[in-house]
């Protein structure tokens, strides 16, 4: 994956909720497709985003690998 420029990650930032989930999933999505994935939950606050992002979004484009 290619580095961001500063300037990237400031647009990044300011993209609504719903656009970064989906870009999330899609990176989440890719990086499954070329590699064996576990998700590990600690509890905190991220890791419960990240296995949500996972469960509705990831999960339900990615049935073959459940």
């Amino acid at each position: 994956m290619a580095a961001h420029t500063k300037i990237d990650l400031y647009q990044m930032q300011s993209l609504p909720l719903d656009a970064k989930i989906r870009m999330t999933a899609r990176r989440i999505d890719a990086f499954i497709d070329r590699n064996d994935a576990y998700l590990s939950i600690s509890g905190g606050k991220d890791g419960r985003v990240l296995d949500d992002i996972e469960r509705r979004f990831v999960r339900a484009n990615c049935q073959e690998y459940l």
